[in-house]
């Protein structure tokens, strides 16, 4: 078997750089969180980051659907409540005349009463309104 060529070098002294790399994540020293007021899905972002903003702004549109949805259940909730006071206002005046005149018990009357006094709580409004008189 015969021997391989090899090629070799004088070493010398030398400076070797020194250099590693590594993976990180940089923030910023001053930052602010955003948070909007409201749920809803962003539909767009108007500033990226480093951007100087003023006072009112835009900064995201938000979809409005959603805090319509919200909207919409809370005034059929009120709907609803100002129905049940309408019917309970009905029948607390017509338990209270059958009461007065002696045709029904005041069991049925006080429930009548509290299912009134019951609904007039619950209802956002107060009721009954008082009306200002215009002074003559």
């Amino acid at each position: 078997m015969q021997a391989m060529p090899v090629q070799t070098s004088v070493v010398a002294m030398a400076p070797v750089p020194q250099s590693s790399e590594y993976v990180s994540t940089i923030k910023s020293r001053r930052s602010a969180t955003l948070q909007p007021q409201v749920d809803g899905r962003l539909t767009g972002i108007s500033v990226k980051s480093g951007d100087h903003i003023q006072a009112g702004q835009v900064m995201m549109t938000i979809d409005p659907l959603h805090q319509q949805a919200s909207v919409d259940a809370q005034l059929a909730t009120e709907r609803q409540k100002k129905a049940v006071l309408d019917y309970n206002t009905l029948q607390y005046g017509r338990q209270k005349k059958l009461f007065d005149d002696g045709i029904v018990s005041r069991d049925l009357f006080e429930q009548a009463q509290q299912a009134f006094e019951n609904s007039r709580r619950t209802t956002s409004r107060p009721w009954p309104r008082a009306r200002r008189r215009k002074s003559s």
